[in-house]
């Protein structure tokens, strides 16, 4: 099983609080709030969305909204791409 783990911001936040590095993703909606997107954490490795490969993961980090698929600036608008995160086996501490 693959995972998706934050590691930094890289872009504007839409999301709320900013998660702690190493935390695991465990759901996300890229047409909340049309098309802002909205993206859960969690530290528990037990609730995290798993993915059976690591391309799985990829086209997910990369999803573009359906309602708002373009940004101002003519890209496509893929929220969760506003973090910088790791697609990983593992569950222990990120370095």
């Amino acid at each position: 099983m693959y995972y998706i783990r934050f590691v930094e911001m890289s872009g504007t936040v839409e999301f709320g609080d900013t998660p702690a590095k190493g935390a695991f993703l465990s759901s996300y909606d890229p047409d909340f709030k049309q098309g802002k997107g909205m993206v859960y954490w969690t530290d528990d490795p037990k609730r995290a969305q798993k993915f059976d490969r690591i391309l799985d993961a990829l086209n997910l980090y990369q999803t573009v909204s359906i309602l708002k698929p373009l940004r101002v600036d003519g890209k496509p608008n893929r929220p969760l791409t506003s973090c910088t995160v790791t697609v990983t086996k593992e569950t222990g501490p990120l370095d």
